[in-house]
């Protein structure tokens, strides 16, 4: 039967294909690790709240599908990694407490910003109101 994997059998290529500069960033930025031991365990003791976290999400992604305006739920699907961005935020905090925070606005952001918040608002007028020479239901008298 044929192995597959490395062919140096420990993944040393990878290693040396890296610059020094690339590993010192690599060791010096927080990452988000668990052992695969501790995944099972917290999937398990949490009843499978992390697979409902990306459940969630991916429900709330895909729902841009719904009829209007249903499919304004979609616009959602940003809240369930609020919790994933929430620890990785405390780990970076108890890790690298000197590290450069990514919390103000840069001139890109700000343009990104008015002009989506624009689409947004147009997007969300245009579901909302009739299309244009829709014949309005009359009230019938009696």
């Amino acid at each position: 039967m044929a192995q597959y994997g490395d062919p140096e059998g420990t993944f040393s290529s990878i290693k040396t294909a890296a610059e020094p500069g690339d590993v010192t960033a690599y060791r010096t930025t927080p990452q988000f690790a668990v052992s695969v031991g501790k995944f099972a365990v917290m999937s398990l003791c949490t009843f499978g709240f992390y697979e409902p976290l990306a459940l969630v999400y991916f429900l709330l992604h895909i729902g841009y599908r719904l009829p209007d305006p249903l499919w304004l739920i979609s616009l959602l699907s940003f809240i369930p990694l609020l919790v994933v961005q929430r620890s990785v935020n405390e780990l970076n905090r108890a890790v690298a407490p000197e590290a450069p925070r990514n919390a103000s606005y840069s001139g890109l952001n700000v343009v990104g910003i008015v002009l989506g918040g624009l689409m947004l608002l147009l997007a969300i007028l245009g579901t909302l109101l009739p299309p244009p020479g829709a014949q309005l239901p009359v009230p019938v008298s009696t």
